[in-house]
């Protein structure tokens, strides 16, 4: 992870409580297949398994689901092997999500959703350094 990775997951994750440590079996860097601005990014084998997700039926969102940046709250959705942040209102220890953002298939981060925002940081950082 370069410095401006590490900086900006200290501002994301200050004052959360969830706290992201790297599995030893998953590097970041190989961690995502592709990465799209509209679709989200899709991860490799190995990240999933340092996740659970599940069918929006049994969504029940606590610290490790969450991804707080600035004044809004995220949680991730895996569509067709995409993984994209969509905004939520907590609802104590239920999430509400705009119904327009979700569809029936959908399945949900609900923990290791901090490796996932690292993961998209990283790979949209380097596709901005890949156009300078």
């Amino acid at each position: 992870m370069n410095l401006w990775t590490n900086l900006f997951l200290s501002t994301i994750m200050m004052g959360h409580s969830s706290v992201w440590v790297p599995s030893a079996s998953v590097h970041i860097d190989k961690s995502v297949k592709q990465a799209d601005y509209e679709k989200g990014i899709q991860l490799s084998d190995a990240a999933l398994k340092t996740m659970n997700i599940v069918s929006s039926n049994a969504l029940v969102c606590d610290e490790r689901s969450i991804v707080s940046i600035k004044d809004e709250l995220f949680i991730y959705r895996k569509r067709e092997n995409w993984f994209k942040k969509i905004p939520v209102k907590s609802l104590g220890s239920k999430c509400a999500v705009d119904s327009s953002l979700s569809a029936a298939n959908d399945e949900w981060v609900v923990s290791g959703a901090s490796f996932v925002r690292t993961a998209e940081i990283e790979s949209f950082v380097k596709i901005e350094k890949s156009k300078q």
